[in-house]
C-alpha cells in the first residue's frame, strides 16, 4: 500500500539518470521497506515461493526481442520477450514465474507516454505482466555489475512510512521477521 512517486524517489536520490541497485537499497531503507539481496534466478524463484516480489537488475541485451518488438499498438497476446531497443542495464519487478519455471512474469517500467511502441492495442502498457525467459534473465543478471543483482521485498511498510516526506529520516526497520508482501 506504499505509493511513492518516482519524482520523490529521484529527488531523494538526487539524480535524474540511471540508478543502481545501491540506489534502490537507499530508497527502500529510507521509506522503511525491508528487503534482502538476491543474486541468482534461483534466489528470485525462492523469493516468489515465499510470496514476495523482487526488483531485479539485468542487462536487457540478453532478453530476446519478442514478436511485438518495436511495433506499436500490438495485440496483448504478444507479451513475450523484449519490446523496445534499449539493451543496457535496467531493473524490472519480478512478480511471478510460470509453472514450468521457464518464464518470469515481470512489470517492466520502460513505458513512455505518447509512443505506441510501448502500448498494446487495448491501451495497456506493454511492461505489465510481460514474460521474460528465465534462462535469458539469468544471463542478463550475470552480466550486471551490481551486487547484489536484485532486492527481495520482504514486507509491506507501515502507513507511517507511506506518509513520510522524502527528506524525513526513517525509523528502524528489522527484516528479521518478514511478512508476506502484497502483489497487485
Amino acid at each position: 500500500n506504499l505509493q511513492v512517486p518516482i519524482a520523490a524517489v529521484r529527488q531523494f536520490l538526487g539524480k535524474e539518470d540511471l540508478t543502481s541497485t545501491g540506489d534502490a537499497e537507499r530508497a527502500l531503507a529510507h521509506w522503511g521497506v525491508p528487503y534482502r539481496g538476491v543474486d541468482t534466478v534461483q534466489d528470485i524463484i525462492a523469493s516468489l515461493d515465499r510470496g514476495h516480489i523482487v526488483i531485479a537488475g539485468l542487462m536487457m541485451n540478453r532478453i530476446s526481442p519478442g514478436n511485438d518488438y518495436q511495433k506499436g499498438a500490438s495485440p496483448p497476446a504478444l507479451r513475450f520477450g523484449r519490446y523496445y531497443p534499449f539493451d543496457g542495464p535496467h531493473s524490472v519487478v519480478v512478480k511471478g514465474v510460470t509453472e514450468d519455471k521457464g518464464w518470469f512474469i515481470v512489470y517492466d517500467p520502460n513505458v513512455w507516454d505518447g509512443n505506441p511502441v510501448y502500448w498494446y492495442s487495448d491501451g495497456t502498457p506493454k511492461g505489465k505482466d510481460r514474460y521474460y525467459p528465465v534462462a535469458e534473465f539469468a544471463r542478463g543478471m550475470a552480466d550486471l555489475k551490481d551486487s547484489p543483482k536484485g532486492l527481495e521485498i520482504l514486507a509491506v511498510p507501515s502507513q507511517d512510512a507511506a506518509r513520510r516526506p522524502a527528506g524525513q529520516a526513517p525509523g528502524s526497520v528489522s527484516p528479521a521477521q518478514p511478512a508476506a508482501a502484497q502483489v497487485s
